[in-house]
């Protein structure tokens, strides 16, 4: 099912400190650097081997815009455009709701970043996507993780495969949870 809002153009977000733009193939080392640490790939995949791996993640993410079934945001710091991370919106299956799922580089972590470059992405996902309401899964264990998203307004909902669901709905909206 395609999302009626999925935009034509790629929106690029800012904040005080990160730009959130399409990601391009020169982002490749930073995936290669981001899937390939075990930390952060701990609760979601198997770390990648090879920069063949990063190259054809980095496509499928690049695809997945154009075939208006994923905006993937690369995170980049402002002041030296060097891409830190990855934010992204998924699975329209279900009218008005997103889900959001986001990375960090190991060395960017516990800065603030994550939690700024999701406030701008989230007003998108309210404004801009006409979404009702936004899921975030996340494995118990992963507790920086939940705390980032509570900071942000999100709640326990529920488990999906042995992980929370935590939802955020549109200010002023009854949820759909």
């Amino acid at each position: 099912m395609k999302l009626e809002t999925f935009p034509s153009v790629f929106p690029k977000l800012e904040t005080a400190r990160l730009v959130l733009r399409q990601p391009m193939s020169s982002d490749e080392v930073m995936i290669y650097a981001l899937y390939r640490d075990p930390e952060t790939v701990r609760y979601i995949m198997q770390p990648i081997e090879t920069r063949a791996e990063a190259t054809e993640i980095l496509r499928s993410y690049m695809a997945d815009f154009t075939n208006q079934e994923r905006i993937f945001w690369t995170i980049t710091d402002k002041a030296t455009l060097a891409p830190i991370g990855t934010v992204c919106y998924e699975w329209f299956h279900t009218p008005g709701l997103g889900e959001i799922g986001y990375d960090l580089l190991p060395t960017r972590r516990g800065s603030g970043y994550m939690q700024e470059a999701l406030e701008p992405v989230i007003r998108y996902g309210f404004e801009d996507l006409q979404l009702r309401d936004i899921e975030a899964f996340v494995t118990p264990e992963n507790t920086p993780s939940i705390s980032v998203l509570k900071r942000l307004g999100f709640s326990e909902s529920g488990e999906k495969d042995g992980d929370l669901r935590l939802t955020l709905s549109r200010p002023g909206e009854p949820s759909s949870k």
